[in-house]
């Protein structure tokens, strides 16, 4: 193979290296969700890097760091890029992909937790389970499932253990009945 089909094989990865690209993303009524891939790790919060370690908020690793998506790429993008937690971007996504809130009380695996402080949404997790145990004690939930911060790792939580910054927790689902009580 010569070194000119090398190069066209290779420019699309060279020209990822070198700017910010993006990925086709939409919501279920066809919004385009603007999102993009970032080329590094952005500055880490300090406060966020004491929430982590603290032992106190029994925060469970589920996946090592990786830069390349947040927490809201982590739960409508699978993983693949970083979408800015706007208030209007997020309100877009609820609005066209059918979610309504709900209380804490009718939460299930798959909900979503939003938390919003000074009318921004500061933060989104995935609920993944109403009960487990931490530390040989079962303890009552929801838990979540998190990315912590752009440079941060998944983590397995209370959703009433993040740092107080992120705000007050709301419930979403996109569940089309709700929770059936027995």
């Amino acid at each position: 193979m010569s070194n000119k089909s090398l190069d066209l094989i290779f420019a699309p990865i060279a020209s990822h290296a070198t700017k910010p690209s993006a990925i086709a993303l939409q919501t279920r009524k066809g919004w385009d969700i603007p999102n993009q891939i970032p080329l590094r790790a952005q500055q880490e919060q300090p406060q966020l890097e004491k929430f982590i370690l603290n032992p106190k908020y029994d925060l469970e690793l589920r996946r090592d760091a990786d830069h390349s998506y947040n927490c809201v790429g982590h739960v409508w993008a699978a993983r693949r890029t970083y979408i800015e937690p706007l208030r209007h971007i997020i309100d877009n996504i609820l609005e066209d992909d059918g979610y309504r809130s709900i209380e804490v009380t009718d939460v299930r695996e798959g909900d979503l937790v939003l938390y919003l402080a000074d009318g921004e949404w500061t933060h989104v997790g995935m609920i993944v389970c109403e009960r487990r145990i931490v530390r040989g004690v079962t303890k009552r939930g929801p838990f979540v499932l998190s990315k912590m911060g752009s440079l941060g790792s998944e983590y397995i939580h209370h959703y009433q253990n993040l740092p107080e910054d992120y705000g007050k927790p709301h419930f979403f689902t996109d569940r089309s009945t709700p929770k059936i009580i027995k």
